[in-house]
């Protein structure tokens, strides 16, 4: 994101209201009331920075507002309800009705997950601008709460906050914090929709603290009072599911282009990051797309070249985002599985295995295409070479045996 920013040219502007986080403190689900072990970041080539996302969108629109208000006007509580294409061009129907239709030669669908617009574009595309929704990890499916907390002595404000109750990842009540600017944190609970004591059991700010005190009790100091009562009267968050557009991410004709950014095209779980991530960068890739369309043409054949630049600059991309995501969200094969094997290969021959995919896409000189790929080529060598040394090890066995039994027998009267 921050490359992104500093490309588009706001990023010291959204800087100001980011808090650094350097390192995490975690706890094990058997050291719940101990103390965390913390792991300083280091290796990477920018520093995290978090910032709440209605903190983002407010400094980006006083951006607009700032520096771009005569060429862009926002519409608030607007919804487009439908649309309609023709060569290209796009009707938009606007949710008010005091709002015209807009007649556009060049639409950028942004209007994120479950995209009207995108839907709209689909049942026109031929099959070209298709959504993909991968089936759900359901042992992992997970809602969410959140909970502000405070700082308070001896706790550091540059970490991310990470404690688990429960053995396993299926059932497993997961607390997820980070710093804010004011100097609190900002909690995330997560647990599967079935857990009663996150639901039909939690009535009360009793409740919610003898929830706590039982779960997470090393934050049971950060919990303002009154949170109590709040966290207890929210409903669960569902998070999204997990698609993508392909192969197209626009639709275009000899009238106009519309083209599809964002969660409209690549929608995942927000874990690492990876979405407003990468919208910045379909919007990065999209600038230079409609460059490279202008060099052509005229100015309605612009958006085209522009747009179809577009999509096969992102499209694999978008597709790439989403399946590396969905294995983030697997189980002990998917996920841990391969970041230990990762772990350990990258330590034995750095030069021939890459880290793990978390830390690769945390480089940004990597796509997202550039990674998978990689990683598939590790996995295939890994399992190559774990295949070969459990058949050495297996002939090994069997010679030691043969040897040991002909031992045995030569010795037998």
């Amino acid at each position: 994101m921050q490359v992104s920013l500093l490309k588009l040219g706001c990023w010291n502007a959204v800087k100001k209201y980011c808090v650094g986080v350097y390192g995490r403190m975690d706890w094990s689900p058997e050291n719940s009331g101990g103390a965390g072990v913390v792991t300083e970041a280091s290796g990477r080539r920018y520093p995290t920075m978090v910032i709440p996302r209605d903190r983002l969108q407010s400094v980006l629109l006083r951006e607009i507002a700032n520096h771009y208000n005569k060429q862009i006007t926002v519409s608030f509580e607007t919804e487009c309800t439908s649309a309609s294409f023709k060569s290209g061009a796009a009707l938009l129907k606007s949710s008010r009705p005091e709002v015209p239709d807009v007649d556009a030669q060049f639409v950028v669908a942004a209007d994120g997950i479950r995209s009207r617009l995108v839907q709209e574009a689909s049942r026109v595309s031929d099959g070209r601008l298709g959504v993909t929704t991968l089936p759900e990890n359901e042992k992992r499916s997970v809602v969410y709460k959140t909970i502000n907390l405070e700082l308070q002595p001896g706790w550091r404000g540059d970490l991310n906050y990470s404690a688990r109750s429960g053995e396993s990842l299926e059932g497993a009540v997961t607390l997820e914090a980070l710093p804010c600017l004011d100097g609190g944190l900002v909690a995330v609970i997560l647990f599967s929709p079935g857990d009663a004591r996150l639901t039909t059991d939690l009535n009360t700010a009793d409740d919610t603290r003898a929830l706590f005190q039982s779960l997470f009790p090393q934050f049971t100091p950060l919990i303002p009072e009154a949170e109590y009562a709040k966290f207890a009267a929210k409903s669960p968050s569902g998070l999204p599911r997990f698609t993508y557009a392909s192969p197209d991410l626009h639709l275009a004709g000899d009238q106009g282009a519309t083209v599809c950014v964002g969660d409209a095209i690549h929608t995942v779980k927000p874990y690492f990051g990876l979405g407003v991530n990468s919208a910045f960068e379909d919007i990065i890739t999209l600038h230079h797309s409609l460059d490279h369309g202008a060099q052509g043409g005229d100015s309605l054949q612009h958006f085209a070249l522009g747009a179809e630049e577009y999509s096969k600059r992102r499209g694999k991309e978008a597709k790439a985002l989403v399946e590396m995501s969905r294995q983030f969200d697997g189980d002990f094969l998917e996920f841990v599985l391969p970041l230990i094997l990762d772990g350990i290969f990258s330590k034995i021959a750095p030069s021939i295995f890459a880290p793990n995919a978390i830390r690769m896409l945390q480089n940004e000189q990597y796509l997202f295409t550039q990674v998978q790929g990689r990683k598939r080529q590790d996995r295939a060598l890994q399992i190559s070479i774990l295949v070969s040394i459990s058949v050495a090890l297996v002939a090994l066995g069997k010679h030691t045996i043969d040897f040991l039994t002909a031992t045995n027998a030569s010795i037998l009267p």
